[in-house]
């Protein structure tokens, strides 16, 4: 909740922008939430600059926040999971096993790694139909041909 964030401690949201947060430390600007800011102040993040004057016990408070914030959505996410395949609403091979064309990794051929040259292009892929090829008619050839003539 926006309580218990402890990033809002250490920043002031734009009034005019609520996306932007300024860093209380140095004073930078960070766009896309508080989400940001905590990247900001934890540092380590390619989204954002790390923060330079940032005291050691706050990074470390903001990165213990993250960790647990992160460890509390996999938890989530996994028993959700475990909820949905115990009720049965995973994927059922049984039933829709014959709209799905399976490939072998021996099937596709690639080049080697060290050769160079037009004869060592990769090979095509075979086409596939997939679920959306129901809905669309394949365009026949004669009409292409009537198009090019």
């Amino acid at each position: 909740s926006k309580s218990l964030d402890p990033a809002r401690k250490y920043g002031r949201q734009d009034g005019n922008n609520r996306n932007n947060w300024y860093c209380d430390f140095c004073g930078v600007r960070t766009t896309g939430g508080v989400f940001r800011l905590k990247q900001h102040l934890a540092g380590g993040h390619r989204n954002t600059l790390g923060c330079p004057k940032v005291p050691e016990h706050v990074r470390k408070e903001i990165q213990d926040y993250m960790e647990q914030k992160k460890n509390t959505k996999d938890t989530y996410n996994m028993t959700r999971r475990i909820h949905q395949y115990q009720a049965g609403e995973e994927y059922d091979d049984d039933e829709e096993g014959d709209d799905c064309v399976e490939m072998n990794s021996r099937d596709v051929k690639f080049p080697s790694v060290g050769s160079k040259g037009s004869s060592s292009m990769p090979l095509k892929k075979p086409k596939q139909k997939g679920p959306m090829d129901m809905f669309f008619s394949p365009i026949p050839t004669n009409v292409v041909k009537g198009n090019k003539e």
